[in-house]
């Protein structure tokens, strides 16, 4: 997982959204309506060569069809915040919706680095629906990485449904890195997604952190302050391999072969256990390639892509 800090320019859009109906949380007001910023210059941006090359970028910044918007809405009763991309003037015909749990932990808004992806999708006709979970980008609340911030994801459809002009009964997930295990979750507890998709995920979080010792011992207790009496209950809650009878959607798995951050052969563990449940999915190794498939990063959006049409229902 990488930590990716990026300053946006968003519009913040005041809905009023109901609660998940588990919950049973009472009406919510009307949040804060509006401010926006710009985006920033790609030369601003850690790690945004990464994700695209200037040009790519600016291409995406300069679409005047597709506007990126940021909307808070109600999980837990918390104030949350999702990015919405879509048509900047939507019509009466509903759009399938990608719902993408981005990476990493205690982050900034990462608007720059997801806008040249979410182009993709919205050139290819694909609204885009992005939580940013609680206690991020100026959400209430506090970032589990996996625990209740899940509600946060499980509550898009519910904002989906508000908009209008999304068809809820087309709606896909998509999950980097770390969103890969909220994407594995959420099929867990019943997201009502068509198909999924994940790259760079890890689906064994004690394998994770035997692997890179240096660099998560130090942080576990600031993710998870019960880490040593819930140890057990921590790990298995976010290791699909532990529970891939739950992955009952059909699921793409791409994983760079090169990647540094999770072990390739977390996937390929996953995929062993899908095979012999016979459960409908894909797994792509990119040999050469790195944790979000840079060198790759257009075949890979055209993989989703491919993905979600085949399983698109009319």
């Amino acid at each position: 997982m990488s930590f990716r800090l990026a300053a946006a320019g968003l519009i913040v859009i005041g809905l009023v959204v109901p609660g998940r109906q588990a919950i049973a949380q009472p009406p919510q007001q009307v949040l804060p309506s509006r401010e926006s910023v710009n985006l920033p210059a790609y030369g601003e941006v850690p790690e945004l060569h990464l994700y695209a090359t200037p040009a790519e970028y600016e291409a995406a910044v300069d679409d005047a069809s597709l506007c990126l918007s940021k909307l808070w809405y109600r999980s837990d009763g918390l104030r949350v915040a999702a990015y919405l991309y879509a048509p900047c003037e939507t019509t009466d015909d509903k759009l399938p919706a990608v719902v993408f749990l981005h990476g990493g932990f205690a982050g900034g808004d990462p608007a720059a680095t997801l806008l040249p992806a979410f182009h993709r999708f919205g050139e290819a006709g694909f609204a885009v629906l992005a939580p940013l979970y609680r206690g991020n980008a100026g959400g209430e609340g506090r970032d589990e990485m996996g625990g209740a911030d899940l509600d946060d994801v499980m509550a898009i459809p519910d904002l989906a449904a508000t908009l209008g002009f999304i068809d809820t009964k087309n709606l896909f997930l998509v999950g980097e890195s770390r969103g890969g295990m909220m994407v594995y979750q959420a099929i867990r507890e019943g997201f009502p997604a068509r198909a999924a998709a994940v790259y760079g995920a890890f689906t064994s979080l004690g394998e994770l952190i035997d692997s890179h010792p240096d660099q998560y011992t130090p942080i576990l207790h600031v993710v998870w302050p019960d880490y040593d009496a819930n140890r057990d209950v921590i790990l298995h809650r976010r290791s699909a391999l532990d529970w891939p009878e739950a992955l009952d959607v059909p699921l793409l798995v791409m994983h760079g072969g090169s990647d540094q951050s999770v072990s390739p052969l977390q996937s390929l563990q996953l995929a062993t256990a899908l095979q012999k449940l016979g459960a409908e999915y894909s797994l792509m190794i990119f040999a050469d390639d790195n944790h979000v498939l840079t060198r790759h990063r257009a075949q890979r959006d055209q993989n989703l892509i491919d993905w979600f049409e085949a399983h698109r229902t009319q």
